[in-house]
């Protein structure tokens, strides 16, 4: 999260993009400037890094940067607010439920195709 661009819009299109996908497994993390890299130094340049050569801050989940299109305390807000959804006990359910009835219909449709299959409970 925290892309350039990237305004507080972000995360409900995040939210909605994993409601609609059907996808199971989801991880959000925060851009992440790492020291050396072309994104650092482009960072650097326009004074967008908040502590220079901070490796202890490249977790993924550490904010070293100035979002381009939001706060600070909107990409911090934004994201804690994002996780407590997407990883809500109930929203875990719903995905891992849809995510087995489509493995289960790939698998009906295979064997109606003759293809190997794959056991799935």
């Amino acid at each position: 999260m925290g892309l350039d661009g990237a305004g507080p819009e972000s995360f409900d299109a995040v939210y909605d993009f994993v409601k609609e996908s059907a996808l199971f497994d989801v991880q959000i993390t925060f851009m992440t400037p790492f020291p050396g890299t072309p994104l650092y130094e482009r960072l650097r340049n326009e004074g967008r890094i908040l502590e220079e050569a901070a490796w202890e801050r490249c977790t993924l989940f550490d904010i070293n940067f100035c979002p381009q299109q939001m706060s600070l305390s909107e990409l911090e807000n934004g994201f804690k607010q994002l996780g407590l959804k997407l990883y809500a006990d109930d929203f875990v359910r719903e995905r891992g439920k849809r995510f087995v009835d489509q493995l289960r219909a790939a698998r009906r449709e295979r064997r109606r195709d003759g293809s190997l299959t794959m056991s799935i409970p």
